[in-house]
């Protein structure tokens, strides 16, 4: 999971004397869980592993070095001499020192800061978010538009071809009227010619008759 920062897991490094015996192991541990936690995001996980650093074995951490010293034995530290009792005891847990106050502010204001970018990146991702509505908003707007128009020529198109065709038809109903009114006259001058030779038959056969007598 750490191997991105070597076998310790952290990239921070220890300053100030050595006096104080500790655990690096489990020191390393924490501070490579405290590590991960932060670059996670995950300040509570953190702020408590820094706890544990600090009273265990007396571990400061200064985030804004990338450095870590120890300034107490801490509970679980090894100690040093005290007195003429000789080292190897359990040392006395030192007070709360500027570096303490330093530390913890270089945390807060770093963990202010991750908020703060927290937010922006958050408001960032609204504004984006209300940009694609607006612009999917836009699109819908613009194909509604472009249907409408195709529907509108579809339909004048349609109409004008119903208005032409109406009229190829009254054209066509007067072709034939105009043609039965012709034939009629036809067939009328047709019968009038039948009466008149008949008449004139008519008139030859009474002649001829005239004659006879």
């Amino acid at each position: 999971m750490y191997d991105k920062f070597g076998d310790k897991g952290h990239d921070y490094v220890r300053v100030g004397n050595d006096s104080y015996r500790v655990d690096e192991s489990k020191v390393h541990e924490l501070m490579a869980r405290r590590l991960h936690a932060r670059l996670g995001r995950d300040f509570a996980t953190a702020d408590d592993l820094r706890d544990e650093l600090r009273r265990k074995f007396g571990v400061e951490v200064t985030d804004k070095d990338r450095t870590w010293m120890v300034t107490s034995s801490g509970d679980g530290g090894g100690g040093r001499g005290d007195g003429d009792g000789g080292g190897g005891g359990r040392g006395r847990r030192g007070a709360r020192t500027s570096l303490d106050d330093d530390s913890d502010g270089d945390d807060d204001k770093r963990d202010d800061d991750k908020r703060d970018d927290d937010r922006r990146d958050r408001k960032r991702d609204d504004d984006d978010d209300d940009d694609d509505d607006k612009r999917y908003d836009d699109e819908d707007d613009d194909d509604d538009r472009r249907d409408k128009r195709d529907d509108d020529e579809h339909d004048q198109r349609d109409d004008g071809e119903d208005d032409k065709r109406e009229e190829e038809e009254e054209e066509y109903k007067k072709r034939d009227d105009d043609d039965d009114d012709n034939r009629d006259a036809d067939e009328a001058d047709d019968a009038g010619d039948a009466d008149d030779a008949d008449k004139k038959d008519g008139a030859d056969e009474a002649d001829a008759d005239e004659d006879d007598q």
